[in-house]
């Protein structure tokens, strides 16, 4: 991952590209995983309780899921707004 922006457009896009692409392959990565570890639990862990336990860990992890994606779109957001400010600095500072 880039760890500047260089704060030009295309180094900002470039991040907030990979920002993206990481959040979507975690997606593809709890999907994936999740049916394995499901039945390796229902095999190691039989009740109600493996049950109850299931269901409350789901709903957490597409809970955390969701306010991935609300952190995502706000640090892209903020990226977005410092680029922007910096070309604004910039067209004031030089070509006045």
């Amino acid at each position: 991952m880039v760890m500047s922006v260089g704060y030009n457009i295309g180094e900002a896009k470039k991040l907030s590209d990979e920002i993206k692409k990481a959040y979507l392959e975690v997606e593809s990565k709890i999907t994936g995983e999740w049916p394995i570890f499901v039945s390796n639990m229902q095999k190691e862990w039989i009740g109600e309780d493996e049950q109850a336990f299931e269901k409350e860990l789901s709903s957490r992890i597409n809970n955390l899921y969701l306010k991935a994606a609300t952190l995502v779109d706000n640090f892209n957001l903020k990226i977005s707004n410092i680029t922007q400010m910096w070309i604004e600095f910039q067209k004031k500072m030089f070509l006045k």
